[in-house]
């Protein structure tokens, strides 16, 4: 087994993908150690929020090296965990495919080339599902942007010593299925980029963004100023107007996948004057097709055809298809890195979708649900009652129980990809995380040593992670809230005090007051 707090102190801090609120005040802002008594006596306070409800929520914490439970409530109830979902996704890919595992996208001709460098065929990039293709995310770790990339590429066309296609230019996204969401995402999520579609084929993680001029006077119509990059063939119809000064982002994207239409609809802050919002790309597979016929031409590569994506017939040359120039995305430690510290959605579906395919089924949601759990057990995890209908917590549908998510992150303590695992996770309490998690725990035991990944959609809050308590034992914790109404404050406030609270637990009994 790898020690956690030994890994800790070396890895690399963490952020969370949704902003949390400030940590609130009281024992959690304290050194003290508690005991399990007084743990016990807060969840029994957290029951008893108003905020709550008639909501529930379940608490798991387990003793990692005596694979002990040590705390409880309600651990053994399927629940609706968010994107703490993400561990589950993370840890199956990273247990089976490995932290070096890379997705290898390719550069293709069909076809023959004459003497004068004519291309009588198609240009062909052949999909693997690749999810960092374009992606800002990796600049850092040498891999090339949106531009960058698809300028290598018209790069080695023209290496090859073409200099006009006749024929089309393909994006092959075959790999995957060509339903690129879930069955059941919701209709006010997949229009925006945190449900930006998983494809064979993507490119720049598959969003857009999108500019707009606010008035100053509150109900006045926005303008929609520039779309980077460009969405050719979207037509949109924005209904967003301005709302009250600091009021934040209220504006949504209504569409779906591979449609020509977008309705925005909400508000944004009066006294904001420019803003931008970002939205999901509605066939990936087109886009980057379109976007490798713009490099081609900026190379001076002329395309006398038209760019095709998944639904598109291009005209296919005859003859075996040849590889002019192969992309090796970043390994999988670092894809789990961004999955985690930013909540990326479409890592992790496109992780589930890949667990599919290397187990020789086809690149659908519910194949790749299904090897998951199959993965899950061959770790030894009791996967009975779990309901998984994506890989990254969006949908309503999953349901997992806390003990399931701490029976995952103690089976992961024990296995050879767990460094990788571990520093994938949320840091608290360093002051140079570029995340508000970085808030949390500062002053207290919990400080750069809690690891934790956060959940939250629609009345659902969650954590996960693990903890040194103040008797030195590694715990694995998962606390879920769901079906609470109105505002999620109270429930994350009490569960951040709780997390902290698990760092100064003990084991020794207190002396009398």
């Amino acid at each position: 087994m790898i020690a956690i707090r030994s890994s800790l102190r070396g890895l690399a801090t963490a952020t969370l993908a949704l902003a949390i609120a400030a940590p609130s005040t009281g024992s959690a802002q304290q050194s003290e150690p508690v005991t399990l008594d007084a743990l016990r006596e807060r969840i029994a306070e957290i029951e008893n929020l108003p905020g709550l409800g008639r909501g529930q929520i379940a608490v798991c914490v387990v003793d990692v090296a005596g694979r002990e439970v040590i705390l409880a409530r309600n651990a053994q109830r399927a629940m609706a965990p968010a994107s703490v979902l993400k561990v589950v996704t993370s840890a199956a890919g990273l247990a089976r495919l490995g932290p070096e595992y890379t997705w290898k996208t390719h550069l293709q001709t069909v076809g023959t080339v004459n003497d004068q460098g004519v291309l009588d065929g198609t240009l062909i990039l052949k999909g693997s599902g690749d999810p960092t293709l374009g992606s800002w995310r990796f600049e850092a770790d040498g891999f090339p942007g949106l531009t960058a990339w698809t300028d290598l590429a018209a790069k080695a066309v023209a290496d090859a010593g073409i200099k006009t296609i006749q024929g089309d230019v393909l994006a092959d996204a075959s790999i995957f299925s060509d339903q690129l969401i879930p069955d059941d995402w919701t209709w006010d999520d997949i229009g925006n980029y945190y449900a930006a579609g998983v494809a064979g084929v993507n490119l720049h993680e598959n969003l857009y963004h999108l500019d707009f001029q606010i008035p100053n006077r509150q109900g006045d119509p926005t303008t929609i100023t520039d779309i980077r990059p460009a969405q050719t063939g979207v037509a949109f119809h924005n209904r967003v107007t301005a709302g009250p000064p600091g009021s934040g982002d209220h504006a949504y994207i209504y569409s779906t996948p591979y449609a020509q239409l977008a309705i925005v609809r909400g508000t944004l802050p009066s006294d904001a004057g420019t803003y931008s919002i970002r939205g999901a790309i509605q066939d990936p597979a087109l886009f980057a097709a379109r976007e490798l016929v713009a490099a081609l031409n900026r190379a001076g590569i002329e395309v006398t055809g038209k760019p095709a994506g998944t639904f598109q017939q291009p005209r296919l040359g005859e003859g075996e298809r040849n590889t002019l120039w192969t992309h090796t995305s970043p390994p999988l430690s670092r894809v789990a890195f961004w999955l985690n510290k930013q909540s990326v959605n479409l890592f992790a579906e496109a992780v589930t979708l890949t667990l599919a395919v290397e187990e020789g089924r086809t690149g659908t949601t519910n194949s790749g649900t299904q090897v998951t759990v199959e993965i899950l057990e061959s770790l030894g995890v009791d996967t009975a009652g779990m309901i998984l209908a994506d890989g990254s917590g969006l949908s309503r549908r999953n349901a997992v129980t806390a003990r399931q998510v701490c029976s995952i992150l103690e089976r992961m303590t024990a296995h050879p990809s767990f460094p990788t695992f571990f520093d994938s996770l949320p840091a608290a309490g360093v002051p140079d995380d570029p995340s508000s998690f970085s808030s949390l725990g500062v002053d207290t035991p919990a400080a750069n040593n809690l690891r934790a990944k956060s959940g939250f959609i629609g009345h659902v809050r969650a954590y996960a992670g693990y903890v040194e308590d103040a008797s030195g034992r590694q715990l694995a914790f998962c606390l879920i809230a769901n079906g609470f109404p109105g505002s999620s404050a109270p429930v994350t406030n009490a569960f951040k005090d709780l997390m902290v609270d698990l760092a100064r637990l003990t084991d020794k009994e207190m002396p009398a007051p």
